[in-house]
């Protein structure tokens, strides 16, 4: 299992402003309406305008729902006909509030499952529902919208049909991810599936108009699309979008790739769809044939509304991998060269083709490193769908974050931009172009330092051949390189008056991540991304947070839906914040508030599961706290428990929805083991640390969050100041520093690069923790509760420590 939030940030990214912001305000867009009765009411629900006939009726809580979809350019004339045809019959509907929804669930990496939706009736009955399907279907003829991948198709029209829930009825799963949910017959909830894919729940019979149709979506005749695409035969996947996907091949002549466009989806204009781009990539690569690092055409397939480009297969990896691989990460200037000897000729063979291509009259428009493959040290190009000629307008080509320029400048000059930051992606990597375009010059003056001087001539060839005014952006924040050369004192003083900056009345005290707009209440409070882990953070810097706290625990005592279970997540976590912060009321309310909450599930994560509920009740029980005493001892039995018995580790609140690193994986349960052995002086916990480490050690990468650097952060003391480590923490925090138009302010760049954060796992306040830490050389002061202390060969459990003695009852503090 894999997933990726990179699309949730880019939802959310605001042109001009300095962080997140909600995707409904980012963007001022036309709205939709439809006028209706006086007898109808009409709500807000997120993206929808929900309207329902004051009748006295009331809906089922589930049914067979009807979906329309549309096309830019049609959706209002699609939503007087449907709605005509509703406010008749007094059917309730649902519908998108405005073009920007449209777009964004239009796009080519929008929710493969719900893409295409713009329109949702709510049939009362099944006679209903099939008295609608064929008056939508005949009125909607001559309209146009994409497949609803999740339903079946009715007739000519854009009209589709699914059968699912009508209301937000959850289901949390025994891993701990939560869903919709449907009812069966005998009153059990199941899951209300909405994934890319018609299915059917085994207890629904579907009525006679629509039974072969449903037959024949859950199964499909076999070889109708294989014998259309003779003589290629799909072996594999390699990726999905909502543009189509993209298949492994085998042809008479050997493998292929086959790359499909769906009609009227993913778009990138209003008039700009997946198939035009399509069409646009093929007629770009019959034109580039003669470039010989463009990957070479083979075939075009047109099969219904579905096209396929045919291009041969290359094996290899994109050189975001290759760089990923290789980079040294290191200062030795040995290593440096060594490296450069291998990047610099695979840049200069990139130099040579886009060369080429202008050459030719064409431009890319869409080179960045997963569009470039590195196949035995040659460099060839791929996914041109974004490639125009040279004098052609460049509206609706799609582009990639820090490798497009903010502004609209000529097809030539975009092209250069991007061949300088995939140059520097080699050489210099950074996350800041998304943000701000003119680090380029700070990334070159980096190469230069580092690497040999013919690395620094290639490169700032490259940059210089980008012009002053493509690099401008429209947000007041700038790369700041010297932010790092302050004193540690003064870059701490500067990072948290950044912070406060930041700060906001209304719901969303500081922001941070995207996240905090699709992960519910808790995203704006949680340690994560909410308030509370940035107000610890400030309070251990020495900062008045006074206000934040009364704001905190008035929001604390209305807000709903926060989770109980997890350190970052829950509202475990907040309690030990508050506890440390003085607030022992609000943190023994939420303490008895947590004690009726569910169980963590299969969950045992530090971010949002049990271990995580463990370490924050350490910390309380350690201070007295009799009502965290009782729940530790209950909690730890079941995790001791549950890593005897557990095969797998599942955080199902993870960034990738991996179960891996410190705070999603078994090395955090294992520091969880560890804390408690300290606590308890239990030769048991020990053990149990050992066999999670084991388990954990198998599957990591190397990041901080997920990887074995988080574990190191976790398990060895703080670096010491003048330590290798403190200089490259010194050395790379410039790529990151940004400041406004306070002079005595800094920011911090959030994830994936697009704006900046003032959270704790994305943002400035993470960045406070990691500068305590090395001031007061304390690792404690970056994790939000008490870390165990460093291993020591002659060190027992619970030695040099106040120990708790675990019992049937509440728990006991005595002394070891």
């Amino acid at each position: 299992m894999y997933r990726n939030r990179s699309m949730l940030r880019l939802q959310h990214c605001s042109p001009g402003k300095g962080f997140y912001e909600q995707a409904t305000s980012a963007a001022p867009s036309r709205r939709f309406a439809h006028p209706v009765p006086g007898s109808w009411s009409t709500t807000q629900f997120g993206p929808w305008t929900v309207l329902h006939p004051l009748d006295g009726t009331s809906l089922p809580r589930q049914g067979w729902k009807i979906h329309i979809s549309t096309r830019p350019g049609r959706a209002h004339d699609a939503l007087r006909v449907v709605a005509d045809i509703c406010v008749e019959r007094s059917v309730p509907f649902k519908y998108l509030s405005d073009e920007g929804e449209l777009q964004r669930t239009s796009m080519k990496y929008a929710n493969r499952g719900s893409a295409g939706k713009f329109i949702t009736v709510f049939p009362r009955t099944d006679e209903e529902f099939c008295e609608l399907l064929p008056l939508f279907d005949m009125a909607l003829r001559g309209f146009e919208g994409p497949y609803i991948l999740s339903d079946v198709k009715f007739g000519e029209s854009p009209v589709f049909f699914r059968y699912g829930a009508f209301f937000m009825d959850r289901l949390e799963h025994a891993d701990g991810s939560t869903g919709y949910a449907i009812q069966a017959p005998d009153g059990q909830k199941i899951h209300d599936n909405r994934a890319a894919v018609f299915m059917l729940p085994s207890f629904v019979e579907p009525p006679a108009l629509i039974r072969e149709l449903v037959d024949d979506r859950l199964s499909p005749v076999p070889g109708e699309l294989e014998e259309l695409l003779q003589p290629y035969v799909v072996r594999s996947s390699l990726h999905f979008s909502n543009a189509g996907g993209v298949y492994l091949a085998d042809s008479d002549t050997g493998q292929v790739v086959l790359k499909e466009a769906r009609r009227w989806s993913a778009y990138s204009s209003d008039s700009t769809d997946a198939t035009a781009r399509l069409r646009d990539e093929h007629r770009a690569l019959t034109a580039l044939s003669h470039v010989d690092a463009v990957v070479d055409v083979i075939d075009y397939r047109v099969v219904g509304d579905h096209e396929f480009l045919v291009e041969e297969y290359i094996s290899g990896l994109t050189l975001q991998s290759w760089a990923a691989s290789n980079y040294p990460f290191s200062t030795d200037a040995t290593v440096l060269s060594a490296y450069a000897a291998r990047a610099v000729p695979l840049a200069r063979q990139l130099v040579a083709a886009v060369a080429q291509i202008h050459d030719a009259g064409w431009s890319i428009l869409d080179l960045q490193p997963k569009n470039i493959l590195i196949d035995d040290d040659r460099v060839r190009l791929i996914d041109l769908e974004a490639a125009r000629p040279l004098d052609a307008s460049a509206v609706g080509s799609i582009g990639t974050p820090g490798f497009i320029p903010h502004v609209r400048t000529s097809n030539r000059v975009r092209d250069r931009y991007a061949l300088a930051a995939v140059v520097l992606h080699l050489l210099w990597p950074s996350l800041a172009g998304a943000f701000d375009p003119s680090v380029l010059t700070y990334r070159a003056r980096k190469v230069a330092e580092q690497f040999p001087a013919d690395v620094s001539e290639l490169v700032n060839e490259l940059v210089d051949a980008v012009p002053v005014d493509a690099v401008a952006t429209s947000h007041p924040y700038r790369h700041t390189p010297d932010g790092a050369a302050l004193s540690d004192t003064h870059l701490l003083e500067q990072v948290c008056a950044g912070i406060e900056r930041a700060r906001r009345d209304g719901q969303r005290r500081y922001p941070g991540d995207a996240t905090q707009f699709a992960d519910g209440a808790g995203a704006l409070l949680n340690i994560e991304t909410g308030a509370t882990g940035v107000m610890l953070m400030l309070a251990r810097a020495g900062r008045d947070i006074t206000e934040d706290q009364t704001w905190l625990t008035a929001r604390l005592r209305e807000a709903e839906g926060i989770p109980f279970h997890g350190l970052l997540r829950g509202t475990a976590g907040i309690a030990a914040v508050l506890a440390e912060l003085g607030d022992a009321d609000t943190a023994e309310m939420l303490l008895l508030a947590g004690a009726s909450s569910p169980d963590s599930g299969l969950d045992l994560s530090v971010r949002s599961g049990l271990s995580g509920t463990i370490l924050a009740l350490c910390d309380l029980a350690a201070e007295g706290d009799s009502v965290a005493r009782s729940m530790l001892d209950r909690y730890a039995a079941s995790l001791a428990a549950r890593i005897t018995a557990a095969a797998n580790m599942v955080s199902p609140q993870s960034e990738t929805g991996n179960a891996i690193g410190v705070f999603d994986g078994w090395v955090g349960v294992g520091l969880t083991c560890r804390r408690l052995a300290e606590l308890t002086g239990g030769d048991s916990w020990d053990r149990l640390m050992h066999v999670c480490f084991r388990r954990g050690i198998i599957s990591m990468n190397g990041g901080l969050f997920r990887g074995t650097a988080g574990i190191a952060c976790a398990l060895l003391p703080v670096s010491t100041a003048g330590s290798e480590r403190a200089r490259l923490m010194a050395f790379t925090a410039d790529s990151f520093l940004f400041r406004g138009d306070e002079p005595e302010t800094l920011m911090v760049l959030g994830d994936n690069g697009h704006h900046l954060s003032a959270d704790f796992s994305t943002g400035a306040a993470g960045y406070v923790g990691a500068l305590l830490s090395e001031l007061e050389e304390d690792p404690n002061l970056w994790f939000p509760v008490t870390l165990p202390r460093p291993f020591d060969d002659d060190m027992k459990g619970g030695e040099h420590n106040e120990r708790i003695a675990f019992s049937a009852g509440p728990v006991e503090r005595v002394r070891a």
